[in-house]
């Protein structure tokens, strides 16, 4: 069975290393996003079973993150498994 990939989304590094290591210590494949933006690079490459998004974030806030997420999953995947735009 394919690892579960998760998307974790926080603009404190020492965040994203905890919750790297937790979740590799799962056998999951984790992405890691400082900002909005790299997170959505990453979706558009990606895809990924579950976002863990912190909401104070710098720059592109948390909830319009949120709502760019929802579309790429809502959009569906192409055949190479990432997700595409609408």
């Amino acid at each position: 069975m394919d690892p579960l990939t998760v998307l974790c989304i926080d603009d404190r590094p020492q965040v994203l290393a905890l919750r790297k290591a937790a979740l590799e210590s799962h056998n999951c494949c984790v992405k890691i996003a400082s900002s909005g933006y790299t997170a959505m690079k990453i979706l558009e490459e990606t895809s990924v079973a579950v976002v863990l998004l912190e909401y104070k974030l710098e720059g592109m806030d948390a909830e319009a993150v949120a709502y760019a997420t929802a579309r790429w999953l809502a959009v569906g995947r192409t055949a190479g498994g990432a997700l595409r735009k609408s």
